[in-house]
């Protein structure tokens, strides 16, 4: 047993210390996607931790009642995904611990996924585009430019909220590693009219946010607040900030974009071979392809 696991059993483990060591350990260094892991256990600005009365106690005293009343509870307000990532998390939270013999076994590695989850396949029709888009011009600043920068660029949600003005170099975005599913960075062209939307926003300095409430300082998200605005001002519902994405990739499709040029658009993931033998960036292509698909979205909300 290593040091560090040795110090945590000197100590009664509570729950937070666990997660804590789990965090620094083990999710920073190995996932990008940490920091929402994370919210789910300690909570963030954006959500509510589920368990928090649950981390001061030690973790030798946690049931299989507690957390399966816990997922109850999450379920019983209609959030089922939510319910089933947060018991996967805290399963891979108790593996990483029985790994290391923090804990003699993971209690609940038995609790079955509190629901089925399928995978979405919404997409935005023509004319929730086009309502998606008009609408967008009656959300405060800067959340209509967000929105009309997801349909224009098709990238994720926590990738165009966090972008920062040093991202962008003439008219093209470089999403930085740190924040891509990839060990690169991704260059996303930015159409005319992207650029525009951009431009249209106050620009406090090189490395401050460009979706800001704030003067640059923080980004923007209040997320939940501004879809339910949105769906009311475009008559649509049903469909999350994702689906914009998928929607997009449709799109390329239907526009006859080779596949590999709208993968590498969407920064998919490629196959082992691809990775290490093709290494053409594609810019040229994805900026053929992102202008195609801005004079379709053009089209689509001019009619």
């Amino acid at each position: 047993m290593g040091q560090g696991a040795r110090s945590l059993l000197r100590d009664d483990l509570t729950l937070q210390k666990l997660v804590s060591a789990y965090v620094d350990r083990h999710l920073k260094p190995n996932a990008r996607s940490w920091k929402n892991i994370n919210a789910y256990f300690v909570g963030s600005r954006n959500r509510a931790s589920r368990i928090a009365h649950l981390l001061p106690r030690r973790v030798s005293e946690i049931s299989k009642a507690d957390v399966v009343e816990v997922i109850d509870t999450v379920m019983a307000e209609g959030k089922a995904q939510s319910a089933v990532n947060l018991l996967r998390y805290i399963k891979m939270l108790f593996n990483w611990a029985a790994d290391r013999d923090l804990v003699s076994a993971n209690p609940f590695e038995r609790i079955r996924p509190p629901a089925r989850t399928r995978e979405r396949d919404r997409i935005l029709s023509d004319l929730e585009i086009a309502a998606v888009w008009h609408a967008s011009f009656q959300l405060m600043t800067p959340y209509g430019q967000m929105y009309r920068t997801f349909l224009l660029t098709g990238q994720r949600r926590s990738e165009v909220s966090t972008m920062r003005w040093n991202e962008i170099t003439g008219n093209t975005w470089i999403i930085p590693r740190e924040k891509v599913k990839k060990d690169r960075a991704h260059a996303v062209p930015l159409t005319q009219t992207a650029h525009d939307t951009l431009a249209s926003l106050t620009n406090y300095g090189t490395d401050t946010f460009v979706f800001t409430t704030t003067g640059g300082v923080s980004s923007s998200s209040n997320f939940a607040k501004v879809k339910q605005e949105i769906d009311r001002l475009s008559g649509t519902s049903g469909w999350t900030i994702h689906d914009i994405r998928r929607t997009v990739r449709s799109k390329f499709a239907e526009l006859r974009v080779a596949r590999e040029v709208a993968r590498k658009v969407m920064n998919h993931e490629d196959g082992k071979v691809d990775r290490i033998y093709n290494r053409h960036e594609y810019l040229d292509e994805k900026r053929e392809a992102l202008t195609l698909w801005e004079k379709r979205l053009l089209f689509l909300v001019s009619r």
